[in-house]
């Protein structure tokens, strides 16, 4: 687009360079042109694109001070989120908090909460003064829920769960959207399990209606079995030689994914839009279904939206567009009604499309041979790769279940795969057959439990080794231990993992856990 303005444009005007130069920048063309365009535009527009054009040019400070200097003129939260994000990219860390004050997150209309939330992230020692700053100058930010959660969490871990319970109370009932607010309540459950056990039941049923597709409903149904039905905790378990697998209704034709208004709306030849989008649908025309759609109605529903992105080939950007439309959706209700109890968001069909059932044919298989929950290995490769078989992570980790190169090559020796490349790591079946053959290998090494397994599986054997051999709380609290666990990544992994097997389970399957 920029070589075509430069071309029907003789005599550019100052805005018409700056953009050229925005084109230029994005496209990642010709550095010094881009600079040269960037330069003559008008710095309210070509700030962001000149900065990190600069940065670009291994002019980094003039770059820094471009950025810096250009913030009040972002125009939204994402714009100012890249340009401090860049900022702080190209600054050693022992400068950040120096240059995060320096930006003077008071005088910024856009942005100020990003840079308290990285200040808080920069100097530990003063994070909970940033936090509390967040949190009162900026109450509707999105940052804001997370800010207030980070200075009560530590009163569990410290031993003052008195104060907790007290205090995340008042957190629910001011955030009880938040993402961390399964995580307060299941906690103030667990605290008062043997004091009130009438009250911590109830505060799992509300876990399990409020926020019934998270990590914490899965856990306060297995409290619950101990509670209401004086049963043992199942923990985490999942199961071998599912004969529910692969289930019936995967079929996306058969999804309903159309809102109500679609019902009775007049379509083509005397059919009901609803009729003749589903006509659609059940042969997988997704772009026909998203204009009649979209034209119809005057806008996208992101059911539809989401289905067609998925149909078209990319599930990734699916799942994310139904994701964040549910996540949106949750808070409007809780927002709605005043943080009085609200059942989760989303239909059965809307849940089928954030939690699909892809490469049934290799996953089944994969489960009988290795006496593994199909629904767990199912659940381990959304997470690993949203269903992209092309998937490569910073760690060079590759496809479905993203394996390392070096790991695939070892568990493919195992396997008698012995012409086994590096490049067959992007086949399905070879990826699923190798991924849960070391996933077995690791319920193996961890005596058939699924939880540091499945931890093992993103931070390594070894590492979880240490922990458990470190941790009490292993055997005496695995929720703490969960907790507890050393690396972020790994704590969320376990997590994330186990939500999705939750999520599969209860949508697929008659519920066992």
């Amino acid at each position: 687009a920029a070589d075509v303005l430069e071309k029907v444009l003789p005599n550019p005007t100052a805005e018409e360079y700056g953009l050229m130069g925005v084109a230029n920048a994005a496209a990642a063309k010709d550095i010094k042109k881009t600079l040269a365009h960037l330069g003559k535009g008008p710095r309210t527009l070509t700030w962001l694109a000149l900065g990190k054009s600069q940065i670009r040019a291994g002019q980094t400070q003039a770059g820094i001070q471009t950025l810096a200097s250009g913030l009040p003129n972002a125009k939204d939260t994402e714009t100012a989120k890249t340009a401090i994000d860049a900022i702080l990219a190209h600054t050693p860390p022992t400068q950040q908090v120096t240059l995060l004050k320096g930006l003077t997150y008071k005088r910024l209309s856009i942005g100020g909460d990003y840079v308290l939330w990285k200040l808080a992230e920069a100097d530990p020692t003063q994070s909970q003064t940033y936090y509390g700053q967040l949190a009162k100058d900026y109450p509707q930010s999105d940052y804001a829920p997370e800010s207030g959660w980070r200075p009560i969490w530590p009163l569990v871990t410290g031993g003052d769960r008195t104060s907790y319970v007290s205090q995340a109370q008042r957190y629910l009932a001011k955030y009880p959207y938040a993402r961390s607010a399964p995580k307060a309540l299941f906690w103030i459950a667990k605290i008062i399990e043997k004091s009130s056990p009438a009250e911590a039941t109830r505060a799992y049923q509300r876990i399990l209606e409020q926020y019934s597709g998270s990590y914490y409903a899965f856990r306060a149904k297995g409290r619950l079995k101990v509670l209401s039905e004086g049963k043992p905790d199942p923990g985490w378990p999942t199961l071998g030689n599912r004969h529910d697998y692969p289930p019936e209704a995967t079929d996306f034709g058969h999804l309903n994914i159309l809102p109500p208004e679609t019902d009775f709306a007049p379509g083509a030849m005397g059919w009901t839009l609803r009729n003749q989008a589903q006509e659609l649908q059940s042969i997988s025309a997704a772009e026909d279904v998203r204009l009649l759609v979209s034209e119809s109605l005057g806008s996208l529903p992101p059911a539809v939206d989401s289905w067609a992105t998925q149909v078209s080939g990319d599930r990734a950007k699916g799942l994310r567009i139904m994701r964040d439309a549910l996540d949106k959706q949750a808070k409007g209700a809780f927002l709605a009604n005043s943080g009085k109890t609200v059942q989760s968001s989303g239909t059965p069909d809307d849940l089928k499309l954030l939690y699909p059932v892809y490469f049934s044919q290799d996953v089944g298989p994969a489960g009988r041979r290795n006496q593994i929950d199909p629904y767990l290995i199912q659940s381990l490769m959304r997470e690993e790769s949203y269903f992209n078989e092309f998937a490569i992570s910073g760690s060079n980790a590759r496809g479905l279940m993203q394996l390392l190169p070096s790991t695939a090559k070892d568990v493919a020796g195992w396997e008698g795969m012995s012409h086994f490349q590096t490049s067959d790591l992007f086949l399905p079946d070879v990826n699923v057959r190798l991924g849960s053959r070391y996933l077995a290998h690791l319920h193996e090494l961890f005596s058939g439990n699924s939880m540091p397994a499945v931890g093992a599986y993103n931070g390594g054997p070894s590492a979880m080794r240490r922990w458990v051999q470190a941790s009490a709380s292993f055997a005496n609290d695995p929720d703490m231990f969960v907790e507890l666990i050393p690396y972020e990544q790994s704590r969320d992994y376990i997590k994330k993992v186990f939500a999705s097997y939750w999520n599969y389970t209860r949508l697929y399957s008659h519920p066992t856990l």
